[in-house]
């Protein structure tokens, strides 16, 4: 019985989480997430058909690729390396700090552990046999290295207020120089291969003592304690006053110091804790993924791709254990893709990889893109029939009878049943009389249309131009043309508004019937003020022309002699912009902001009837509110 409620409660949660209205700002993340990997999906799938390859081959031997025997233990461990990175880099973005360094700190942790292990462990020519103990121990110094990175780039930013970005950018290079400087094969260390390469130095090769190390399950026990860790991040984040500590200083740090949060020692946890998770997953990766340390031409790359998983989790630990799954998949399921096709080369994979990532990166734009809820708007505006079309009419009687079908099936009185039947026959002659009607006659916006048509034309027709007033009777001509279009617009707001045309259609036509209007009206404007453009011009010139007199006829003014004159040159202004009003310079410059101000009341009313459509019709489709919200 308890098992049960648990898991009622359990899916409760599930469908709060989903359908409530306080969790719409994380619906919109997931989804984001969602649309960011199937699009990036999508075009790296274009690029795989483009180099003769079936995308969905591709797909399915990453998968397979990843989850074989072969590979399988080194896909667990990555996952692991990168949970443990991203959250490194989620703490710092929760605080609003950016630990670029992510790198650096793995190779710290990868090279001080390696180390310490080759001098506790056994050497021979190419190899570090190392036992637990010795790991162990190399696991510690390494996290302690990690953090002292991060703790040096917290303290500067603490102390002296420089920024975290440029600090530990400057830390990843520093460890990488180091590290090369170690492992350049020239100074004879316990842990350098004896033939190391000076372009590529490399640490000799990590054999373990126990053979439990190599097995699958050390490696699931390693990614259950990094989704355990998780987790528990999530919960210190979330359910702790640490974590609010943490929140509230990525939020405000003004408003974190003054409730009482000591900031300097809030923003050095954070910086030497993110370098100890760095630290960690950096001795994973070296230690159990690679059994070595190999020198590039740049710090370690998969640190910086954690930047990336954590942002596609939004930062997220909970988000974080289902990127990395994700991402793994990519970096070891791509090895094997030669093998479907030779053009599968390292260069098209790290191509396939880079587009996926891209998007997934960029993930925060699709919070703003959200296909599914504008698809199903559509379709309830379809549904509508007062949207796209004006046939509300029928589509109520059409209601009706399906109801009255549905009574005549699950009537058991017989007599019932024969008068639903009889009702039915006269609903149905009905509908199909208003279907005759509304296909073989004019639709009312179509008839409107015509009217107005029709009406305009007859004015163009018979209006009689003066040749002797030229200017008045253009105006008057623009003038009752704007009338008469002024008036349709009118015209089908109204029916628009009591539904009895199409919404969309009644909209586009005002718009470009607006538009038209906006057009005549600079017209009429500018025909009407064209004698005042030549006193617009001398008043304008008036007033610069007396400034430059006095302030050139008295090069030495005093200050009170420059007030005044600037006093009088404002009062100057003040009046010949009066007379520019009045002689009206202006009204093209009011008609403009009108026009906007007519254009986006237009646009207002119409999204409002858009809205008042979906949420109506929403309401039978509660199950649909994560996405239509």
């Amino acid at each position: 019985m308890n098992k049960i409620k648990t898991n009622i409660s359990m899916f409760k949660k599930f469908s709060n989480f989903f359908f409530e209205e306080e969790n719409v700002s994380a619906r919109k993340k997931i989804f984001s997430s969602l649309w960011a990997l199937v699009i990036g999906i999508l075009i790296a799938s274009i690029f795989i058909s483009s180099l003769g390859s079936n995308p969905f081959q591709v797909y399915s031997e990453i998968v397979r690729s990843s989850l074989s025997q072969y590979f399988v233990y080194k896909f667990l461990i990555i996952i692991s390396v990168f949970i443990f990175s991203s959250v490194a880099v989620g703490v710092g973005f929760k605080s609003s700090m950016f630990n670029i360094g992510i790198p650096g700190q793995m190779m710290a942790s990868g090279i001080v552990s390696i180390v310490v292990m080759s001098y506790l462990g056994t050497i021979t020519k190419n190899t570090i046999e190392v036992t637990a103990i010795s790991m162990l121990v190399g696991f510690l110094a390494g996290i302690l290295s990690a953090l002292l990175v991060g703790l040096i780039a917290g303290l500067l930013k603490a102390y002296f207020n420089i920024n975290e970005v440029i600090t530990t950018i400057l830390l990843n290079w520093i460890v990488f120089y180091i590290s090369k400087q170690l492992l350049n094969g020239t100074n004879g260390y316990r842990f350098e291969t004896p033939s190391g390469s000076v372009d590529r130095p490399t640490t000799k090769q990590i054999v373990f003592s126990n053979s439990f190390f190599t097995t699958t399950g050390f490696a699931i026990l390693i990614v259950v304690m990094a989704i355990i860790f998780a987790v528990l991040v999530w919960f210190i984040i979330k359910k702790t006053s640490i974590g609010y500590k943490i929140k509230m200083t990525g939020f405000n740090k003004n408003a974190s110091k003054y409730s009482g949060t000591n900031e300097k020692t809030l923003i050095i946890s954070i910086m030497a804790i993110s370098g100890l998770l760095a630290g960690i997953a950096g001795f994973l990766w070296y230690t159990y993924s690679q059994n070595k340390m190999s020198i590039d031409i740049s710090p370690e790359p998969i640190g910086f791709d954690s930047i990336a998983i954590s942002l596609l989790a939004f930062n997220s630990p909970i988000g974080i254990i289902f990127t990395s799954i994700f991402y793994a998949f990519l970096t070891t399921g791509s090895n094997t893709l030669q093998l479907i096709n030779p053009k599968l080369d390292a260069q098209a994979v790290q191509m396939i990889s880079g587009i996926i990532i891209y998007l997934a990166a960029i993930s925060v734009v699709f919070t703003k893109i959200r296909p599914i809820q504008k698809a199903f708007k559509v379709y309830f505006l379809y549904k509508s029939k007062i949207f796209f079309r004006e046939t509300k009419e029928i589509e109520g009687y059409l209601k009706t009878r399906k109801n009255i079908v549905k009574l005549i099936k699950t009537t058991k009185d017989e007599a019932q049943k024969v008068l639903w039947k009889e009702r039915l026959v006269v609903l149905d002659k009905h509908i199909k009389h208003l279907k005759e009607k509304h296909f073989n006659k004019e639709a009312l916006l179509e008839k409107e249309q015509k009217n107005y048509k029709n009406h305009l034309n007859d004015f163009i027709t018979n209006y009689q131009f003066n040749e002797n007033l030229n200017k008045t009777n253009d105006i008057k001509y623009l003038e009752k043309i704007l009338l008469i279009n002024t008036q349709f617009i009118n015209k089908l707001q109204l029916l628009s508004k009591e539904h009895k045309v199409s919404i969309f259609k009644a909209y586009w036509i005002s718009k470009k019937i607006m538009a038209k209007n906006n057009k005549l009206s600079i017209k009429v404007i500018k025909l009407s003020n064209k004698e005042n453009e030549p006193l617009w011009k001398e008043l304008k010139e008036s007033l610069k022309a007396d400034f430059f007199k006095k302030s050139l006829n008295n090069k030495e003014m005093t200050d009170e002699q420059k007030v005044e004159l600037f006093k009088e040159i404002s009062d100057k202004r003040r009046e010949v912009n009066k007379q520019l009003s009045e002689s009206g310079f202006y009204d093209l410059k009011v008609w403009k902001d009108q026009y906007k101000a007519n254009k986006i009341e237009l646009k207002s009313n119409y999204n409002k009837e858009k809205e008042m459509i979906v949420s109506n019709i929403k309401k039978d489709y509660q199950w649909l509110k994560m996405e239509v919200n």
